[in-house]
């Protein structure tokens, strides 16, 4: 049966995607998933086979695996027994090369596994019995056409991973099941090493399946891992020895008092006083799926929290469970910085909470204060710098408290606005300049305020500070001074900065909050005096209204080129307002509409005529750099671009950046957004790589 697996958004080493499988029956399943055993001796319990019937007629469980049977007839006399069965696609399990032995009339998708010893003392060994699995593999399909799954066991040495040739895996698997992966271990640096290995080293469109013991308190780790489904693995030993799995950590059910469950198989457990001591097998049947049924419940959690873009804010809460997870996590951020950045896409639009330190690492967060360093620029009308603390409401400018720094300095010093950039301090973002704070994820998280900023926050804040002044000083921008507005951490964060920074620092004062009467008398009289003791000549601005020079910066910002926005709006913008909250900007030198600006993301979506304007203007400056895509063809058919559809892709493309697609003579086909890192594009098989926003036609 024809097997494939698209990968249709990342989110750093995690990704959801759709499983397929063609053949006698059509199933497609969202990953991550959990992929339950079927036990066929069980099958003689009413109870299970009632609990797998049920979970196949509601559709919660469409694939799962088959252990080899020790009764070679078991399997075929349980499908003639069980009709539900034959709607169920069997991931066989077939240890070596050897065929697994399955009914005609099943649905089924070997597994291929490496034999036996599942134990090594050495990785060099390790390394080779793999090798010769492969091998064996690879000459028994000779001829052999249809992707096939793998399963390696590494017998916990990351060598095998990072060493092994992937040649044959890359070429020739639709799924690489990894074994020994055990997320709840001490061997975290072993674990980290290995989902870099796994990551890097294999196409991005296999699916990867983590075959090893897991609870579902560990799935979302396992899942940040960049794992697309979990085996289940150990769940009828748990249940042998009363493991009572919950959604956040798993329990002797003995030591419970109570049930914290009504499921039907809870209900089952319980005595008249609510607790449960499971003695029959009956008993025990009901506990493993009650445990399975959380297993389920959870998987299907974390493909939606994927889909919401919210996966993180789940893997952190996850992390209280458990200090082990949390040291994988931590040490994941760590030592994938690059990889993970690269595979975050910062258009989105969900609410995230930051409730630690756990999240300032945080891929979205280290990739905004990456890009707010190297591309944003402050607009020419730039004299003067304003330093303000941020805001529970988002974005900032929509908040009592700014609105009152905003009439505090325009009481102050009427034209503040034509000669000031505002630049807002927080944690753990580090800095927003105001032509930022709509984009993601700026506009969009939530934080405990406590008022005490550790030397982390202090370092992130001061750090973009200091880089985002001296390098506009070092490009030739003159800065006067600048002004801080704040109190608290903020001061402590601006003091820290100030220190880096060659332009004069005036503090309106020290004060409990920025936003007393006292505070904001002293914002004001500071903007008045500047006012007056500056000679700023007025006219007519050649880079027009601030609102004009603030949109071309965002423009820079979000395509990483400078001078992108002035080629789309070389003259005076005209904004006209959308439904939705959505922007659009139109260049009113000529009337023509070049670009959207969400309401709820910041993100960009230019328009046909502002992708042909700056393709052009690309290939006569060699200063405005656009990210590419080649095409093997003159047009492109459908909505996306697929791996075989690309000739050759920049590898400084990243997941959600826009991308600019043209064919061999350079001309411009269409103008899109990347599903995945452009250094994995060709390496992949199927599914898109690009999404199609505008299609030009060859211009």
């Amino acid at each position: 049966m024809p097997v494939a697996f698209n990968v249709d958004r990342m989110q750093a080493l995690g990704r959801s995607g759709i499983l397929r499988v063609t053949g006698t029956m059509d199933v497609k399943e969202k990953t991550p998933l959990f992929v339950p055993t079927l036990h066929v001796p069980l099958l003689g319990m009413p109870a299970y086979a009632r609990f797998i019937e049920t979970l196949v007629a509601g559709g919660k469980v469409k694939i799962v695996l088959v252990p080899p049977q020790a009764d070679p007839a078991a399997l075929p006399e349980a499908m003639e027994k069980h009709a539900f069965l034959g709607r169920l696609v069997l991931l066989a399990e077939a240890p070596g090369t050897t065929q697994p032995a399955i009914p005609p009339c099943a649905n089924a998708i070997p597994m291929f596994r490496s034999p036996w010893p599942s134990t090594s003392l050495d990785a060099a060994f390790s390394i080779g019995h793999a090798r010769h699995f492969l091998e064996a593999i690879k000459q028994a399909r000779v001829g052999a056409s249809d992707p096939v799954a793998l399963g390696i066991d590494d017998h916990g040495f990351p060598d095998v991973l990072e060493g092994l040739d992937a040649s044959f895996i890359n070429e020739s698997a639709w799924g690489l099941a990894v074994e020994s992966f055990d997320a709840g271990g001490y061997a975290v640096d072993d674990l980290v090493r290995k989902s870099i290995a796994i990551h890097e080293r294999i196409r991005l469109d296999i699916c990867r399946l983590a075959w090893a013991a897991a609870m579902p308190h560990q799935f979302s780790h396992l899942a940040a891992a960049g794992f697309d489904a979990v085996i289940e693995t150990g769940f009828l030993a748990d249940a042998s020895k009363g493991s009572y799995h919950l959604p956040g950590k798993s329990m002797r059910i003995d030591d419970l008092t109570e049930l914290p469950c009504s499921c039907p198989h809870c209900q089952q457990l319980a005595t008249a006083g609510g607790t449960a001591r499971p003695g029959t097998l009956d008993d025990r049947v009901a506990l493993y799926c009650h445990n399975i049924t959380v297993a389920l419940d959870e998987m299907a959690r974390v493909r939606q929290e994927m889909r919401l873009r919210t996966f993180r804010d789940h893997l952190e809460a996850r992390n209280h469970g458990s200090g082990l997870l949390t040291t994988f996590q931590r040490k994941l951020d760590a030592r994938t910085t690059g990889i993970a950045t690269a595979a975050t896409d910062l258009a989105a639009r969900a609410s995230i909470n930051f409730i630690g330190a756990d999240s300032y690492t945080r891929p979205e967060v280290v990739k905004f204060r990456h890009k707010v360093t190297a591309h944003f620029r402050f607009p020419p009308r730039t004299r003067w710098v304003v330093l303000l603390p941020c805001s529970a409401h988002k974005p900032y400018s929509d908040s009592p408290s700014h609105a009152r720094f905003i009439a505090a300095m325009s009481h102050g010093w009427k034209d503040w606005r034509k000669h000031c950039s505002e630049l807002v301090i927080t944690s753990p973002i580090g800095v927003v300049p105001r032509q930022l704070e709509c984009c993601f994820p700026a506009a969009h998280y939530d934080v405990p305020v406590t008022g005490y900023w550790d030397e982390q926050e202090l370092r992130f804040s001061a750090g973009m500070l200091s880089t985002l002044v001296n390098v506009y000083l070092a490009s030739g921008g003159t800065i006067d001074g600048i002004v801080a507005h704040v109190d608290g951490g903020y001061r402590a964060a601006c003091e820290l900065g100030a220190k880096e920074i060659a332009v004069p620092v005036t503090f309106t004062g020290s004060f409990e909050s920025a936003n007393s009467r006292e505070a904001l008398n002293a914002l004001t009289a500071t903007m008045s005096t500047i006012s007056t003791e500056v000679d700023y000549k007025p006219g007519t601005r050649p880079g027009g209204s601030p609102q004009d020079e603030d949109t071309r910066v965002l423009v820079d910002y979000q395509l990483e080129t400078r001078g992108a926005g002035k080629v789309l709006f070389p003259g005076e913008i005209k904004m006209r307002q959308l439904q939705g909250g959505a922007v659009q900007a139109i260049d009113k030198t000529n009337g023509q509409p070049m670009l959207v600006i969400d309401g709820g993301s910041g993100h960009i979506t230019l328009d046909k005529q502002a992708a042909d304007r700056l393709w052009q203007a690309a290939r006569s400056d060699p200063t405005i750099t656009l990210k590419k895509v080649q095409f093997c063809d003159k047009k492109i058919a459908g909505s996306s671009v697929f791996p075989g559809g690309v000739d050759q892709a920049d590898d400084g493309i990243a997941v959600g950046d826009d991308v600019f697609i043209h064919d061999k003579n350079g001309c411009l086909l269409a103008y899109g957004t990347a599903v995945v890192p452009g250094r994995r594009m060709k390496d992949m098989h199927g599914g898109p790589v690009v999404a199609i926003v505008k299609k030009l036609e060859g211009k």
